[in-house]
């Protein structure tokens, strides 16, 4: 119910509530996809752990590049 009310703030900034400028999904109402996705990215890392793959590699650039662009310092 929090989250209904004060909203999801921001995934990795400060921000504790308040809703995010671009909406993708909504955190409360897309719990069913949001676990499907997960468990996608699951089977897909514990197959490939290091997205070595031929077919992992879009995934792979695009973490990279994702991470580039929040400033993570590790990424497979």
């Amino acid at each position: 119910m929090d989250l209904k009310l004060r909203g999801p703030g921001e995934l990795r900034g400060t921000r504790q509530s308040g809703y995010p400028e671009l909406k993708l999904g909504d955190l409360a109402e897309d719990t069913g996809i949001i676990e499907k996705a997960r468990a996608l990215a699951k089977a897909i890392v514990d197959k490939d752990p290091t997205l070595d793959l031929p077919e992992h590699r879009a995934l792979k650039e695009e973490l990279r590049a994702q991470a580039e662009r929040v400033g993570f310092r590790e990424v497979i």
